[in-house]
């Protein structure tokens, strides 16, 4: 046991989770029942030495898969400072692509978000690769190693592409992490539809 005990602290500590999610809500509106717009602070740590995408859906709850049908691509830039452009992918499942820097942090604020029924997790992954057909979406290389958006919904669309036939998107995934919703202090969750 002791030498147990002298190895273990001589071996450096490594991360093994290689990604931290939080994804906390600032503000709800309800839309058509039973429909829930969230407002949220994502905030997504890259623990690994690469930069990596990051795949966040729309929808709380939203199952992902490694191969999705997408019949639109939108480019996006969420702060007019900033020259990182990030990716919104419309389909099977709606979700947003996002690049952090190894070692690096995204946060952003205000990010919509919906819930259609009393789900409380987000899955995000982290990619090794995201391909769009043939096409591999490239990682944004100009970045800030943490990066702040402070209001997503000041965003411009630099460009929309529609698939006509829808195209295939393939996933090809490093680590899987769900993130359990978390509301700021003073607000609490909606109870379901069937239930107001």
């Amino acid at each position: 046991m002791r030498w147990l005990w002298i190895v273990c602290c001589l071996i450096p500590s490594v991360s093994w989770a290689q990604m931290r999610v939080s994804v906390t809500v600032l503000d709800s509106q309800l839309g058509k029942p039973p429909l829930e717009r969230l407002r949220v602070k994502l905030v997504i740590h890259n623990d690994s030495p690469k930069t990596r995408l990051f795949v966040v859906p729309q929808k709380v709850g939203q199952a992902l898969t490694e191969t999705m049908t997408i019949d639109g691509r939108e480019v996006l830039r969420f702060d007019a400072a900033q020259t990182v452009r990030w990716h919104r992918m419309r389909g099977e499942a709606s979700f947003y692509v996002f690049t952090v820097r190894g070692k690096g942090s995204l946060r952003v604020s205000q990010l919509e978000l919906q819930r259609w029924d009393d789900s409380k997790t987000v899955n995000v992954w982290m990619l090794d690769e995201l391909r769009l057909g043939d096409d591999r979406v490239s990682r944004s290389e100009k970045l800030n190693r943490h990066l702040r958006i402070r209001d997503a919904q000041k965003r411009n669309s630099l460009r929309k592409q529609t698939f006509k036939p829808a195209t295939t998107a393939k996933l090809t995934v490093k680590k899987r992490k769900k993130a359990r919703l978390r509301w700021r202090r003073g607000l609490a969750p909606r109870p379901p539809a069937g239930a107001r």
